[in-house]
């Protein structure tokens, strides 16, 4: 049996996708063997080889293979993958009837130029579903429900300001409503303007524009706390660096996920972009020097703000 899940709104297909790992897991139990494959990693060999072997010792396999419609990079990818789905398409017939193997096709959006081999793909699949983008009431509707799951009711003004700040982005929303059910308390209309700050802060930082020091001003006026400013810029540049080792090394974007724990594929694209912009070494010294301000801050020889504005100054020195 052949399922095929996709679409644009990778979070919810990832939901979908681990139900179905837990719905199998719990009917088989042991009897279960799992494979994951990333296209952009595994060659169509390997996969097409792990699906049709069958242990004597397991009697059901579930197979999960991911991006192989959307790799970017890999033995899958742009010229490889005409080649890649011929030697698909002669085993999906034996796939699609097989009793004691589910193979499990996942994928973001997928582009014009695979739209015929999908098309011929699709007549294979027993079940098949696309994940578009939602709007609208749909998406008010589906920001409700995850704040339920997390315990959270959240008031029509919350959901608006959602929506206008992330738009169809449900993976930054939930990320959202994790905070407040960590926090215990609904507090996203408020904390946005400061989060962007931050955001914007630690973008001028790497930059190394000049109105860091002008967002600084600001956010310390306002209240908010030097050592919560510093450890949010310690993460980003955290962030970054490990994104530049990852570019440097050519990782695809599959890898590159895993690497930082990253799902959130808005997030990741903008962290690989700003990578491919700065070096590893200037990143490097940057991260440095914002943990010699955290070790300045606990030893008490300065002032939390004077450490704080002493960073920034000498990270605009780096850029």
């Amino acid at each position: 049996m052949i399922y095929f899940l996709y679409g644009a709104d990778t979070y919810r297909s990832r939901k979908k996708l681990s139900a179905i790992f837990e719905e199998y897991r719990k009917k088989w139990g042991s009897n279960l063997n799992v494979e994951k494959f990333d296209a952009e990693v595994d060659d169509i060999e390997r996969i097409l080889a792990a699906a049709e072997n069958q242990s004597l010792f397991v009697g059901k396999k579930l197979v999960i293979v991911e991006r192989f419609f959307s790799a970017e990079s890999g033995p899958s990818a742009k010229k490889g993958f005409a080649r890649a789905f011929e030697k698909l398409e002669k085993k999906l017939s034996v796939l699609q009837t097989s009793q004691d193997t589910i193979v499990l096709f996942w994928d973001g959006e997928i582009g014009a130029e695979a739209k015929k081999e999908l098309k011929q793909f699709l007549k294979y699949v027993a079940k098949s579903e696309e994940f578009e983008l939602l709007a609208g009431e749909a998406l008010q509707k589906a920001i409700v429900a995850e704040a339920r799951k997390r315990g959270i009711t959240v008031s029509s003004r919350d959901v608006n300001a959602l929506v206008a700040r992330y738009g169809s982005d449900i993976w930054a929303i939930a990320g959202e409503l994790d905070k407040a059910e960590v926090a215990g308390s609904l507090e996203i209309t408020s904390r946005m303007p400061i989060e962007d700050k931050i955001y914007k802060l630690t973008d001028a930082v790497v930059d190394g524009k000049k109105e860091a020091l002008f967002l600084l001003k600001a956010l310390l006026e306002s209240g908010i706390n030097e050592l919560y400013i510093l450890g949010a810029l310690r993460n980003g540049i955290r962030g970054l660096l490990l994104a530049s080792e990852a570019v440097d090394e050519k990782r695809p974007i599959g890898e590159v996920e895993k690497f930082l724990g990253i799902h959130h594929p808005f997030v990741l694209k903008k962290m690989q972009a700003q990578a491919r912009t700065h070096s590893f070494e200037a990143l490097k010294k940057l991260y440095e020097n914002v943990l010699a301000a955290e070790q300045e801050m606990k030893g008490s020889k300065v002032s939390n703000r004077d450490a704080l504005e002493i960073f920034v100054e000498r990270a605009l020195e780096i850029s």
